[in-house]
């Protein structure tokens, strides 16, 4: 098939694309640069330098490519997203998420794409009480901190429209980790935790899930090659709360065990945002994804990732 990924200079996309390659796909990879385009080449793909926010751009470049599919891994991460204001840092990824979604969904349909893949995030912005039934996936907060009301927004905005779509897939992947990401090796999130700078904030109580970074491409190209459509969280089987994962991964770099800071002393630096996510953020399933899209994570748990697969 011939494949247009969206972001092919991202983390995702630099595993991915090789494994799409592998598989005897024709992949086109857009970037911003002449930089962009070089690394696409190494991973295998055919490079287009494009604005991914020009939308009249965003349609020529679908109607020369012409392909079977899609694969949207747009972010605009200039700085580390702040807990404290997401929305202050999130502020292109969320317009790549609102008015990017639209631009490139009706250019991928307006050129027959078989299947359109788009990301979103699993866990952190979804209802406490989680999945209701063996085949759903959690509703997004309806109620987010004020700090994350533009995000979760820009992620409803995203998932309703691409799963209306025909051939609308959407990946809620969890908290990636792994070579090239924050949380691998010299990520600034790594660093962080050597630092000691991220604490278990009360109890600790919040369920994170996590995602290896190769098995996040894998997904992608699971969902590539699959006919079904929806919305599959893309995470571990193991979601842990924070005041178990944290210490374990502080261990497997090496660092001193985090430091343990009250609700009341946090929240003026993190938000309420931030305390959400270290006291009462819900943990994620894979099992939709297994049973659909025959997901199965390479690291299973990140109690094994964290030791093995941080990135060298």
């Amino acid at each position: 098939m011939r494949i247009f990924f969206a972001g092919g200079t991202g983390v995702i996309a630099r595993h991915a694309i090789p494994e799409l390659v592998r598989a005897g796909h024709e992949v086109h990879g857009s970037s911003r640069s002449w930089l962009g385009e070089a690394k696409l080449r190494r991973l295998g793909a055919r490079p287009v330098t494009l604005d991914a926010t020009d939308a009249d751009a965003v349609r020529d470049v679908l109607r020369g490519v012409r392909p079977d599919v899609v694969v949207n891994m747009l972010t605009d991460l200039k700085n580390p997203p702040s807990f404290r204001d997401l929305d202050g840092t999130m502020g292109g990824t969320n317009r790549l998420r609102t008015e990017g979604t639209d631009s490139w969904l009706a250019a991928a349909l307006d050129v027959g794409v078989r299947t359109y893949v788009a990301q979103s995030f699993a866990g952190w912005f979804s209802e406490p009480h989680g999945v209701t039934g063996e085949d759903e996936v959690a509703e997004l907060l309806a109620d987010p901190p004020k700090s994350a009301t533009r995000t979760v927004r820009a992620l409803q905005h995203l998932e309703s429209s691409v799963t209306a779509a025909p051939g609308g897939v959407v990946l809620r992947f969890g908290v990636l980790y792994g070579e090239r990401t924050s949380l691998g090796t010299y990520g600034h999130t790594l660093e962080e935790v050597k630092r000691r700078r991220i604490p278990v904030v009360g109890g600790g109580q919040g369920i994170w899930s996590f995602c290896h970074i190769e098995d996040a491409a894998h997904a992608v190209a699971l969902a590539v090659d699959s006919e079904v459509t929806g919305l599959f969280e893309i995470v571990d089987h193991e979601p842990a709360p924070v005041h178990q994962w944290l210490p374990e991964l502080a261990r497997a770099v090496g660092a001193k065990p985090p430091r343990h800071v009250p609700t009341w002393l946090a929240r003026p630096f993190i938000g309420d945002f931030g305390v959400h996510l270290m006291t009462a953020a819900p943990g994620a399933s894979n099992s939709l994804a297994a049973r659909n899209l025959g997901f199965k994570p390479r690291h299973e748990t990140w109690a094994e990732g964290f030791h093995t697969g941080l990135g060298g």
